[in-house]
């Protein structure tokens, strides 16, 4: 049976030793590293889960602008986003792909109330936080 040890924690190195086999992963648990590259040149803060993949993104003091939040199309795992002041529509619409994404917080935004209807059609389960 495969077991997964955090690389975060060089100890268990020492545990490699009783495996059988051992498999290397690289990269980042599936996500599109040239993505996640460009994320974090505009200053976007990522969180990452124990298997490497992004699941946290803020945009907030950020260079990022809407057209920059279609980035995360490319990385599936995302549940959880800290928007940034210039967010508006064109940006909300680009989080539709992210299926499983857990209420952003859009109240400070520049996000319509058209917008969050329409992200809502989109992603029904996702409680979106709006003024």
């Amino acid at each position: 049976m495969p077991r997964t040890l955090p690389v975060a924690h060089p100890h268990y190195l020492a545990s490699l030793l009783l495996l059988g086999a051992v498999t290397l992963f690289t990269g980042c648990g599936g996500d599109d590293s040239a993505a996640v590259q460009k994320l974090k040149t505009l200053g976007v803060g990522l969180g990452y889960d124990e298997n490497g993949a992004v699941n946290e993104v803020d945009f907030s003091g950020s260079k990022a602008t809407d057209a920059d939040v279609a980035l995360l199309r490319r990385l599936p795992g995302v549940t959880t986003i800290y928007v940034g002041e210039a967010l508006g529509d064109e940006g909300l619409e680009q989080l539709a792909p992210l299926k499983k994404l857990q209420g952003p917080d859009v109240s400070k935004t520049e996000v319509t109330y058209d917008g969050v209807k329409a992200l809502n059609r989109l992603l029904p389960r996702c409680r979106i936080a709006f003024r």
